[in-house]
């Protein structure tokens, strides 16, 4: 009697074959996972820069119409680096001087006899903070221009403007 043998395996050709497309679809998820999470980085660099500019733009604005007046002495205006120091009062009422102005990479909000409170995060770069004024007969205001990069990719920056009179200036 003839002995026939049914545990036959896999030939090397077959193996090399089934390493091929197995490593050809573990390249091709790789990649996807790759691309997926630049882009959520990318999502998330984007929210960040336009809450810091929303945050940043709003208390700017808000500073500046609370104000009486711009102390036009101690501002630095026209420049990409603007200073812009207000006149305005405390939470008690008694005058005070407040100033916004870029310390290193960050817009900062300074206050008579408070410490600085950081207008933009840490992930933010501020490229352009500048502030010019105008006067008209009745009142007095300035232009804003806020211009912010995320550090993680410098190469894009988003750009914002806002417009404020100052509550003293009409």
């Amino acid at each position: 009697m003839k002995y026939q043998s049914y545990n036959r395996g896999f030939s090397l050709v077959e193996t090399l074959i089934y390493s091929s497309i197995l490593i050809l679809v573990t390249g091709m998820a790789s990649g996807i996972l790759i691309l997926s999470n630049n882009s959520f980085k990318q999502a998330l660099a984007s929210r960040s820069l336009g809450r810091d500019a929303q945050g940043a733009m709003v208390r700017s604005v808000l500073e500046t119409r609370q104000a009486s007046g711009i102390n036009v002495t101690d501002s630095i205006l026209g420049s990409n680096t603007s200073t812009l120091a207000l006149y305005t009062t405390n939470e008690a009422g008694s005058p005070i001087e407040a100033s916004l102005s870029v310390v290193g990479d960050t817009l900062y909000l300074s206050k008579e006899g408070d410490e600085s409170k950081a207008l933009t995060s840490s992930s933010t770069k501020v490229v352009t903070f500048k502030v010019d004024r105008f006067t008209t007969v009745n009142s007095e205001g300035v232009n804003i221009e806020l211009v912010l990069s995320p550090f993680n990719n410098p190469s894009s920056i988003v750009s914002f403007y806002d417009t404020a009179i100052v509550r003293g200036g009409y």
